[in-house]
């Protein structure tokens, strides 16, 4: 890797941040490993295999707080020395880890009230990760000495070329409930409000004599409740907008020190999880990089849209990101094992990778471990440490990654219909009870739907620019600014296509009822009022657009009045109800309008999207708004589409067990064997076709 990578790093620097493109010019490939835990002579030869193996960067130290401090103060850099020089030799660069996910035991004995306090009040026992307090103020001094030895120590070594910061914030730890919490989250609220009587009106505290008279009497939410009454919605959303905010103060204080003892480093964080602002967190970082053990969603098409949801959750934070962590055998720290990945589907899943915007993969791990809670969770070698088929793919998956980075690197996945994604949006949801799918649930479907069509489709957050998007989903986003409302408005009059279903501009930004008709601030983009909505215990209504094709509606409904929309599909009783079953007045009014501003057009859908009507939903859009898939396909292959100035790179990968034909594939070649497309093709199982396009 270059010391001195192209252009702007950071991701506060990019335009449109979803399409930036890589900020190195290599494609990093390697392994997690962990030198801690092996025999200088298993060192030695972990060396000449790696080598073998063809991997060009380890990402290792983020576990090892006690190998790099073992007593307060007391640095120790030999091992870690030695296995970097070892590397370094044959031409394997080092990511290393700053290690805070899981401090050393001297911490908590010397320092016992460190421990993270659970919602129940209790400690936790040391051990494990996460299992301290980040607001605790002798955890955050030690960090930031650890770090700061770290950054002098390895400011100008050649073959270190960055860090990871941590690891998986907010994964199993990410609130704490200790009174020293306490007190930060009432100054926290003293510094947002100003006024105590500003957070009263703006909460609501007045339901159930609620009012608070000064910051102090504020307590922490979701404490002392055994009765399980719902906490205010207004206090749990800041209370998770304050955990985000404590988060990304922790990162902060952990990049200062390393971009300070050498700008050239690359520096990024992996995710991604509940409370945390990534938008925010990712701002003063090189990228962000998304874990991926597919096996968590399930086998064949589930675990396929699982994946591509969280890859491209990272791409929409981070453009070219980096897989810090990629399956290679199966999983099993929990009460049951991931499936053993069959020959071919851990390249499958690196490819699949690539082809959501990928420009960096790290295979976890490569040793299985031999002790600990995850000793059956297996790496690339075994616990005999012999050499195997995955070791093979290893090899395999490093040579073709070499042979096409050239023609990869630089190039951006190709969206034209975006989802949009925001944290506000999730955690205003969660902090309400409801039944009702949340922003997140429909966004799952929705891109699982659309990618089974081979549609040029992603995640894009909603704080990015859209420009080049032709059309924007927006799942039931409770809040809408007039800042957003804006944006929206004059996406669509300049062309573009808005998507909005059941919920949207329901509430304010303090996670209030809005006094305003639904949708707010979207009633002229949109044409309509919903002048009433429910929830169903069981499915009512569906709607109609013509006699043969229908939308189900699960879950609830929202009665639409037309202000200047037309009505494209309208609300009919199921035939096993009879009328005095069906909430009133839905029966023949307007279910799913279209609204024509300026260039463009506004869509809402009067219910909320899951498994059992996301199809037909997307058939609908695919037809009204003439999208045109990049190929015909069963939806067990994966159609993806990355480009640059005078390059177009597809990539073809089938998650079935058994080959599956493709039609209408364009002309082009096939990189990885210089064969020809052919307007049909067959693919293997867990086959992969890498096609540069003409």
């Amino acid at each position: 890797m270059s010391r001195n990578p192209p252009g702007p790093l950071r991701l506060q620097d990019a335009r449109i941040r979803h399409q930036r493109p890589s900020p190195h010019p290599n494609f990093l490939f390697g392994v997690a490993y962990y030198p801690e835990h092996w025999t200088a002579a298993e060192r030695r030869q972990d060396v000449r295999r790696l080598s073998e193996a063809g991997i060009n960067v380890v990402w290792m130290g983020e576990f090892a707080w006690d190998v790099w401090e073992p007593q307060r103060g007391a640095y120790a850099f030999d091992l870690f020395d030695r296995v970097i020089a070892d590397l370094g030799s044959v031409g394997i660069r080092t990511i290393l880890g700053t290690p805070t996910a899981a401090p050393p035991r001297w911490l908590t004995r010397d320092h016992p009230d460190v421990l993270r306090t659970a919602v129940d009040g209790q400690r936790t026992g040391h051990g494990g990760r996460q299992h301290v307090n980040p607001n605790h103020p002798v955890f955050r001094a030690v960090s930031a000495q650890l770090v700061a030895a770290l950054a002098e120590h390895y400011a100008n070594h050649p073959h270190v070329i960055g860090w990871q910061i941590d690891n998986e914030f907010h994964c199993i730890g990410a609130t704490d409930f200790s009174p020293l919490t306490a007190a930060a989250f009432q100054e926290w609220l003293r510094h947002r409000y100003g006024r105590i009587t500003v957070l009263n009106r703006r909460w609501g505290t007045r339901f159930n004599a609620g009012t608070f008279e000064k910051f102090e009497d504020i307590p922490l939410p979701l404490r002392d409740r055994p009765d399980g009454y719902p906490p205010h919605p207004g206090h749990l959303l800041d209370f998770h907008r304050f955990t985000s905010d404590v988060t990304c103060a922790r990162l902060g204080e952990q990049i200062e020190p390393l971009r300070a003892a050498n700008s050239d480093w690359l520096i990024i964080h992996n995710g991604f999880f509940r409370h945390l602002d990534y938008w925010k967190l990712g701002g003063p970082l090189d990228g962000l990089g998304i874990d991926l053990y597919p096996g968590f969603g399930g086998e064949g098409r589930a675990a396929q849209t699982w994946a591509a949801l969280k890859l491209e959750i990272a791409r929409a934070h981070s453009g070219s990101f980096i897989v810090p962590e990629l399956a290679s055998g199966a999983g099993g720290s929990r009460a049951g094992n991931l499936e053993t990945p069959d020959p071919g589907q851990m390249r499958l899943w690196a490819w699949q990778s690539v082809a959501h915007g990928a420009d960096g993969l790290v295979h976890f791990r490569w040793r299985t471990a031999r002790t600990g809670p995850e000793m059956h969770w297996h790496g690339v070698m075994d616990h005999d440490n012999i050499p195997r088929r995955r070791f093979r793919e290893l090899q395999q998956e490093a040579d073709e990654l070499q042979r096409l980075a050239p023609e990869i690197i630089g190039t951006v996945v190709d969206v034209k219909i975006g989802i949009l994604i925001d944290f506000e949006a999730d955690e205003s949801h969660d902090a309400v009870t409801s039944v009702l799918p949340s922003p997140r649930h429909q966004t799952e479907h929705i891109l699982a739907a659309l990618l089974g069509r081979h549609l040029p489709a992603g995640l894009v957050h909603v704080r990015d620019d859209w420009t080049g998007l032709r059309t924007l989903f927006l799942p039931s986003f409770g809040t809408i600014s007039t800042e957003l409302a804006a944006r929206l408005g004059a996406f669509v009059r300049r062309g573009g296509n808005v998507i909005c279903t059941a919920g949207t501009g329901r509430r304010t930004i303090d996670n209030a009822a809005s006094t305003r008709t639904q949708p707010g601030h979207l009633t002229r983009l949109l044409g309509v009022q919903v002048i009433e909505y429910g929830a169903t215990r069981q499915p009512l209504l569906e709607v109609a657009i013509s006699p043969d094709h229908v939308i189900a509606a699960p879950h609830g409904y929202e009665i639409i009045v037309v202000r200047q929309a037309t009505t494209c599909g309208a609300w009919r009783r199921l035939p096993s109800f009879s009328k005095a079953r069906v909430p009133h007045p839905a029966e023949n009014l307007p279910a799913l309008t279209k609204n024509a501003l300026g260039r463009g057009h506004a869509l809402l859908l009067g219910t909320w999207v899951d498994e059992s009507n996301v199809t037909p939903f997307i058939e609908f859009l695919a037809s009204e708004l003439r999208w045109r898939s990049l190929v015909e396909a069963p939806a067990i292959v994966t159609a993806q589409r990355r480009i640059s100035p005078g390059n177009r790179i597809l990539f073809l990968l089938n998650h079935a067990a058994e080959p599956t034909t493709i039609n209408r594939v364009p002309a082009g070649t096939d990189l990885l064997t210089g064969d020809q497309l052919t307007h049909q093709l067959t693919l293997p199982s867990y086959g992969v076709i890498v096609a540069k396009l003409v």
